[in-house]
């Protein structure tokens, strides 16, 4: 997990094949227009390993904190 000034930003899990990233709903919805061919669900973004786009992730994390939109 993510944290600025002690406040969770954006939480992520490993999985046997790819990462899961949970922004929430609002930035899954808003990043869907990124041409990315992740799979996404419910305020999920899954990530295959080998695919990580770390300029993507960075991008969301900065958006949540904004916005103040994150799970």
């Amino acid at each position: 997990m993510y944290f600025i000034n002690v406040k969770g930003i954006l939480s992520s899990k490993n999985g046997e094949n790819q990462i899961g990233i949970y922004p929430g709903h609002a930035a899954v919805e808003y990043f869907v227009k990124d041409p990315v061919e992740y799979k996404t669900e419910k305020g999920t973004i899954c990530i295959p390993y080998g695919k990580v786009d770390t300029d993507l992730i960075y991008r969301i994390a900065k958006w949540c904190m904004d916005t103040g939109n994150h799970a």
